[in-house]
């Protein structure tokens, strides 16, 4: 019988009506954890949640989309999305450097506020403080999928390329189960985490802990640290209704101790200066069925969040936000297909200090708030068994009020539409084309106001993505898939001759990308292998110039290997991964931005053994290639043109790492 940890590492693809979920066969398949709550409320390996406004088998929807269950989120070692995500999706999800620093997530080639990360259906990220997935750590969390393609009808006008969706789980049996976990590694890297879990036969209720520091890749005064707690409890009523409330609560030190200062840029080291982020995130749900054909669902939840950028600087900015967001869906389906409407709400408050840089004594508290109603209709029809049609219309208001009280309001529909094909041979087709857009966030409106300048057009796009795949005998498969999404409108940040911050609006801006990937299984192996290209141009610039001006930090061109071996109740996997050169932001004023030639080769290693049914051990060798970086290199520069993970004037890589973790389950 293949052991608990077989099930962790090998990820075998799972079949979705004879054709595998995705290509990325190591974080594809959903466990095997059958909830004893009705199958109507709750997913399967087999199903996205997040893809359209109801579940649907992945291999129906015109979407790509890709699960990662809760032992493949135990496989990584990840106590945070940015690992996680790293692991999944290289090239793709790009960190700056070591632990906790700003990680980018380049879906189709887009920005990372482009993508919008959800928590029990609801959203946790804002455009005001950016998007850093190193801030959700993953306590409590036993699902995630990524969706890759328009979404701005479900999830907000803002949604222009995908959406990260984590799900706070059910319990798989009754009594008392969970798990305790220790983990050290070299350069001082240790994390301890717990899990406990009651279920009876209609509910559930549980709660965890996690905690771990890791040293930056040059030592500071303060480690990376987190720490994050979790607790959540589910209760069916009868065979068609399900509640769950959900509260975790996280907090994050991250050293910030590399800068530059002047032109062109000069690094400086201050091992002092950290960012700390605290976050707070309640969710309660309710979904329930009145027959096989109609059923709701209800999302409440409320977000706080507050960052202390560089907090031992005096000309520090330091904002906080408070969220609540209310939304509620009725759906009616039939054999032949369904529609689905769908209300959201969302009010928000941002409160920001601004230190007056030149006296250092006073400080303006600035409050803003905005609200944002949609209502949403999705329509699916299936008039064959091999063919499906998805549609769906989106109107949304925005109520933006900036510290001045200058109220500004944008009224606006959105509409995303797609078709899928499967083939019972095993080949499948996909395409889904939609519309975006995007209102200035309040801390682009209070940064322009304050300066006297106009205030910037809505950011607005078109998106495309289509693919193709084939699988053979449950043994090989091969997928393409290729993506564009053309803003008429977007939004940049630029310098004042004053060396002011402020935003205004470029015009005819493309990112596209093109991914191939295939792999072949046995009984008790795996291996995967894929390429991806990926660019962004200002097309109104001068040929010579549109690589140079516009989506600065994707790689043009990423490839990798991944493999897993079961051998007796040993498991072993490699994941390798190449990251190409990009460009980035100037080293030399005088000649503006220029190609990166720094890139980042990545190989993890991976092995696992069962001990009886209960203790498992996995040892990790990551980022094998990575030397690390002294602070006198640093300082010099010496890590451009390196295999280096961090910017061409940021953080420098966090060199290779090996850890053992013992997980015992009870």
């Amino acid at each position: 019988m293949v052991s608990q940890i077989s099930l962790l590492i090998i990820g075998s693809l799972a079949q979705m009506g004879g054709y595998p979920a995705l290509a990325n066969a190591t974080f594809t398949v959903d466990d095997q954890n059958k909830p004893r709550v009705s199958q109507k409320a709750v997913p399967t390996e087999t199903v996205t949640i997040t893809a359209e406004a109801e579940s649907v088998e992945i291999a129906k929807t015109p979407s790509q989309v890709v699960v990662i269950g809760t032992e493949k989120i135990a496989r990584s070692g990840a106590a945070d999305l940015t690992r996680l995500l790293e692991l999944a999706f290289p090239g793709r999800a790009v960190p700056s450097g070591g632990p906790g620093t700003q990680t980018s997530l380049f879906i189709n080639g887009a920005r990372s506020k482009d993508t919008v990360v959800l928590l029990d259906g609801i959203r946790v990220t804002d455009p005001n403080l950016g998007l850093n997935m190193s801030n959700y750590c993953l306590a409590g969390v036993d699902r995630v999928e990524i969706l890759m393609g328009p979404a701005s009808t479900l999830y907000g006008s803002d949604t222009h390329s995908g959406v990260v969706s984590m799900s706070s789980g059910t319990l798989g049996r009754e009594g008392f189960s969970g798990h305790v976990l220790g983990l050290a590694g070299s350069n001082g890297q240790i994390r301890l985490g717990a899990m406990a879990s009651y279920g009876w036969d209609s509910g559930w209720a549980q709660g965890s802990g996690d905690a771990g520091q890791s040293p930056q890749a040059i030592k500071t005064d303060n480690p990376y640290r987190q720490s994050s707690g979790y607790v959540g409890a589910g209760q069916q009523f009868g065979e068609n209704w399900l509640i769950k409330v959900n509260h975790r609560s996280s907090y994050i030190g991250t050293p910030t101790p590399f800068t530059t200062t002047g032109w062109p840029p000069v690094r400086c080291f201050s091992g002092e200066r950290e960012d700390l982020m605290w976050q707070s995130l309640t969710t309660a749900s309710l979904k329930g069925f009145f027959s096989d054909s109609l059923s709701c669902e209800v999302n409440l939840g409320s977000v706080g969040q507050e960052n202390l950028n560089n907090a031992n600087t005096p000309d520090v900015n330091s904002p906080r936000l408070d969220r609540n967001q209310g939304n509620a869906k009725a759906a009616w389906k039939s054999g032949w297909g369904g529609v689905v409407l769908l209300a959201d709400f969302i009010n928000e408050n941002l409160r920001t200090n601004f230190y007056n840089a030149e006296t250092y004594g006073n400080d303006e508290n600035v409050t803003s708030t905005a609200k944002h109603t949609a209502f949403a209709l999705e329509g699916s029809i299936e008039p064959l068994s091999i063919l499906r049609f998805v549609g769906s219309v989106r109107q949304q208001r925005d109520m933006l009020n900036p510290y001045n009280n200058a109220a500004n309001s944008i009224n606006q529909m959105t509409w995303k539409a797609g078709a899928n094909l499967l083939l019972p041979s095993g080949l499948r087709a996909y395409i889904s084309s939609g519309t975006s857009f995007n209102s200035p966030s309040l801390s682009e409106l209070n940064t322009n106001i304050r300066l006297g300048l106009p205030i910037p057009e809505n950011e607005k796009s078109r998106s495309i993505l289509a693919g193709v795949g084939y699988e053979y005998n449950n043994r090989w498969w091969l997928r393409a898939d290729v993506s564009r999404i053309s803003y008429s409108e977007l939004i940049d940040w630029g310098l004042t001759p004053s060396w002011d911050w402020y935003v205004y609006n470029i015009s005819n801006v493309r990112v596209q990308g093109l991914e191939v990937a295939g792999g072949v299984r046995g009984k008790n192996w795996d291996t995967e292998l894929w390429a991806r290209s990926q660019e962004g141009r200002q097309l109104s610039l001068p040929e010579e110039e549109q690589l140079m001006a516009a989506f600065q930090r994707r790689p043009f061109f990423s490839a990798g290997l991944r493999g897993n071996w079961i051998v007796g109740a040993a498991n072993f996997g490699v994941n390798l991964s190449y990251i190409g050169h990009r460009y980035d932001y100037p080293i030399d004023a005088s000649t503006g931005p220029s190609a990166n030639k720094t890139h980042y080769i990545d190989c993890s290693l991976l092995a696992a053994m069962q001990f009886g049914k209960s203790l498992a051990a996995t040892l990790r060798a990551e980022r094998l290639f990575q030397d690390g970086l002294s602070r006198e290199d640093w300082v010099q520069a010496k890590d451009r043109g390196r295999n280096n993970v961090g910017y061409s004037e940021g953080f420098p890589s966090p060199g290779r790492s090996l850890s053992l973790e013992f997980r015992f389950r009870f």
